[in-house]
């Protein structure tokens, strides 16, 4: 009888487990309203230059839904499974409150999987994701925060959202002799050594006639945009300050 007893358990606790797992992986898709009615959250799915604001296609939706968070996709190989739980705790996600994904099948797939994985029971689609184009938020000046493919399309000489007016050029910045530079860079980029817009021995910027020495040096004008990267981002920003 106990024996009896212990596989009716071990029933019951299958059925709950595939019930749980079917609920999963079943979830009804949710709109926006619905989900926000539920007090649950949006999660965008798509590369965070598209989440930031830049459209998908020349004239596309820009932004992201209201308040939704970003777990891009192409980041899950890069995040291990601590970095992820991180992340839930630190937007406050609750195994049992609705989530809702967005983004291209492939994207929302794996992002599923993974929030599975950690314990989120609750995930749905987005049904109306980007269907208002009117509702949905940017970051301030994302134009200003550019990606790779949108610098490959301009260089390519293709239409692009928020084209540079007029002369443009693109520029790696670094501390010191440019031996990674030398390696491998953007096509066509030049370089600039931080150590060419700030001196010791407290870091400030140069004179502003070495600065202007330096900026004639690379063919910068008042009127250039310049985009500027950095295998240090810090470098970049410093010369971009």
């Amino acid at each position: 009888m106990k024996r009896v007893s212990q596989m009716t358990a071990l029933a019951m606790a299958l059925g709950l487990a595939c019930a749980s797992s079917w609920a999963a992986e079943l979830a009804k898709p949710l709109t926006l309203d619905q989900l926000q009615q539920q007090n649950g959250k949006a999660i965008d799915t798509r590369p965070s230059a598209f989440y930031n604001g830049w459209p998908q296609t020349l004239n596309g939706p820009s932004g992201h839904e209201p308040a939704a968070l970003n777990l891009s996709a192409s980041w899950l190989d890069k995040m291990s499974t601590e970095q992820l739980n991180a992340w839930i705790k630190q937007h406050n996600l609750k195994t049992d409150a609705p989530v809702a994904l967005y983004g291209n099948d492939k994207d929302v797939d794996a992002v599923k999987t993974r929030l599975q994985k950690a314990g989120l029971t609750h995930i749905s689609i987005l049904s109306d994701a980007l269907s208002e184009p009117s509702r949905l938020q940017k970051l301030p000046h994302f134009e200003q925060l550019v990606y790779p493919q949108w610098l490959h399309d301009l260089q390519q000489g293709k239409e692009v959202t928020a084209k540079p007016a007029g002369d443009w050029k693109v520029i790696e910045a670094a501390w010191g002799a440019p031996k990674l530079y030398l390696i491998s860079h953007i096509p066509g980029a030049d370089y600039i050594d931080t150590n060419e817009v700030e001196s010791e021995p407290l870091w400030n910027k140069v004179s502003d006639e070495q600065l202007k020495a330096m900026l004639a040096k690379h063919g910068i004008r008042h009127d250039t945009t310049v985009i500027l990267y950095g295998r240090d981002v810090y470098a970049a920003a410093r010369v971009a300050q």
